[in-house]
């Protein structure tokens, strides 16, 4: 994928959007084709064509944002996993608890860790 964030100037959509903005307002076709550059169905398309990359624009940044908090936290030894337990996480925790000799209290951190380890396996699993 192409990093855009480092071809745009700072600004570029918000500029756009101004010059579109005053190209409509002081452009008009000439007396015979009686219409305004607003109801040119080309004029339009620039417009939504021009709306959808500033979207896109705005995903990448949001992406890379995330990507950076992500890493941030992966560093730090956090790691990201559903609010409510998947069932491959509590088949994990539950065969962790099986292959336990201890007392539920003293293997919790054993099975916290095999409830995570699946967390990971199914975003590694959705990701390829």
């Amino acid at each position: 994928m192409i990093d855009l964030r480092d071809e745009l100037p700072l600004g570029a959509i918000e500029n756009g959007r101004e010059f579109i903005r005053r190209l409509e307002d002081h452009y008009s076709f000439t007396e015979q084709e009686r219409h305004t550059l607003s109801n040119c169905y080309e004029w339009q398309e620039l417009q939504r064509c021009f709306e959808h990359l500033a979207e896109y624009s705005a995903m990448i940044e949001a992406q890379a944002a995330l990507a950076a908090h992500d890493a941030e936290l992966k560093r730090q030894g956090y790691v990201v996993v559903p609010r409510e337990p998947t069932e491959a996480m509590l088949q994990a925790g539950c065969i962790d608890y099986r292959k336990s000799t201890m007392a539920l209290g003293h293997n919790l951190p054993d099975i916290y860790k095999a409830m995570i380890e699946a967390a990971l396996e199914e975003t590694s699993d959705e990701r390829d």
